[in-house]
């Protein structure tokens, strides 16, 4: 197809548009070289993202990523026009602003990550949700019900990021919690590093949830409505964290949470509020990485008669065998051909 040509006056506005924004970076530059005289650096760990600056905790962290936080008072950083974009997670070099009374700062660079959890945004682009984390708590909840091949969309997405996810099973008290608890179990204990029931009005459980945040930096993925900063809230015992009840109208969960939040809990270890994603899309993957994605099906070594075999119809498939022998879930084979139709991988 040929390229749309334009003309005169649209070419003249976008090159307006372009020398705009070099020279609003170029005033953002100089307004920044302004506050600095021979500046100290610092190293800090960034807890939340407010449009063009961040907020930050003063720490230091060793070879293996591990926070020391040196106090918990915060700052509020620009961000040099050549730094790449960064998130809740990210480990930057900063300095505090001169001659100035205000907890302010500015990022320097940006340090090396060594974990990323991202998604598809609906315009194709990747659209990253925090970084350096540890583990992964996928939320879920009776009400709202997720359906299982959006906590197949979540799964996929971790394992192709190769993050290590646990299962709450929040709202524990609600009738059909135990139910939905033992199905949890039986379709995805292989392919999570665990399962377990949690409420916030229930204090041994919230135990068992402080203990296992303990030293980690982790994040909280789900559905809006499912709970995750109810449960931050309580482990906090932060009366500031808005929280939301389920919409009436259409009995999912409203968005209270518009962006992610890092939080320093009690036990050394820190998690992330991350907003409520109703979907997880693998737009971008093909066929094999799909496979790659259900664990079990890349765990399975004896070779298919194909060598494309899609895992659908062909003969002496070795996956529909271990589907056969009950070594894979059905339902998590359904919602591989399922994941695999929608991406338009098969017909």
């Amino acid at each position: 197809m040929s390229q749309r040509k334009l003309t005169r006056r649209q070419r003249w506005r976008i090159e307006k548009i372009q020398d705009e924004k070099k020279q609003r970076l170029l005033q953002n530059e100089q307004e920044i070289e302004g506050f600095q005289k021979e500046a100290q650096h610092h190293s800090g760990l960034i807890i939340a993202r407010h449009g063009k600056q961040v907020e930050l905790l003063e720490c230091s962290f060793n070879e293996k990523g591990e926070n020391h936080f040196l106090s918990e008072k915060t700052y509020l950083c620009h961000i040099r026009a050549n730094i790449p974009d960064m998130v809740v997670g990210d480990h930057v070099i900063w300095s505090k602003i001169n001659d100035s009374d205000e907890d302010r700062g500015v990022i320097e660079s940006l340090c090396e990550r060594r974990s990323l959890l991202a998604r598809i945004d609906k315009r194709g682009q990747q659209k990253i949700i925090a970084a350096n984390i540890t583990q992964v708590f996928l939320v879920l909840a009776c009400e709202p019900h997720t359906a299982d091949v959006v906590i197949d969309r979540y799964l996929a997405a971790c394992e192709l990021l190769n993050l290590p996810v646990k299962i709450i099973l929040n709202k524990s008290d609600l009738a059909g919690a135990e139910k939905f608890l033992n199905f949890l179990k039986e379709n995805y204990s292989q392919v999570v590093e665990e399962i377990f029931p949690c409420s916030k009005n229930n204090a041994e459980q919230m135990h068992v949830l402080e203990q296992k945040l303990s030293t980690q930096s982790s994040v909280f993925i789900g559905q809006s409505g499912v709970g995750k900063s109810s449960l931050i809230k309580t482990l906090l015992g932060n009366n500031e964290i808005k929280t939301q009840g389920l919409s009436a109208r259409s009995g999912l969960g409203q968005h209270t949470t518009s962006s992610s939040r890092l939080y320093l809990l009690k036990n050394h270890g820190d998690v992330i509020d991350s907003p409520g994603i109703r979907d997880f899309d693998l737009d971008d993957v093909d066929l094999n990485t799909l496979q790659k994605a259900f664990r079990e099906i890349a765990n399975i070594t004896t070779p298919c008669k194909f060598r494309d075999c899609v895992h659908d119809k062909e003969p002496d498939c070795e996956v529909r065998k271990a589907v056969n022998e009950g070594k894979i879930p059905e339902l998590r084979y359904q919602n591989y051909l399922a994941l695999a139709e929608q991406l338009g991988l098969i017909k």
